[in-house]
């Protein structure tokens, strides 16, 4: 599972990275030159989310990080925005626990990625 932004111009974004002849740019271009895309999700938010999506994605059992820094080299806090998993149960359940911090958290997403001082 990859995890991406576009603050601007989402359609046209996802329209690119889905075209077989395109100039490779970003990591995602690579990967999508030699892996079948199976799904894509899009969702539409002020924050730039996909930080804490990869966060959540995480912590389902068994996922792992197979590029470091994959999508996320300008990015601080992800060892990449790319996760593996194997089942198509565990891509239900990141997809639940996503929606569910989206409808129930009162934070930001880069809230979870950084203790509060309280927690220091």
């Amino acid at each position: 599972m990859y995890f991406g932004s576009a603050l601007n111009g989402l359609e046209r974004r996802v329209d690119r990275h889905l075209r077989s002849e395109k100039a490779l740019y970003w990591h995602i271009d690579f990967l999508s030159a030699v892996a079948t895309v199976r799904e894509v999700w899009r969702t539409y938010s002020l924050e730039n989310a996909e930080c804490c999506w990869t966060e959540l994605a995480e912590t389902i059992a068994e996922a792992s990080t197979p590029v470091l820094k994959f999508g996320s080299s300008d990015c601080i806090f992800c060892k990449s925005h790319l996760i593996m998993v194997t089942y198509k149960t565990q891509v239900n359940l990141i997809t639940r626990r996503i929606q569910e911090y989206s409808r129930s958290s009162g934070l930001a997403c880069r809230d979870i990625l950084r203790p509060s001082s309280t927690e220091i």
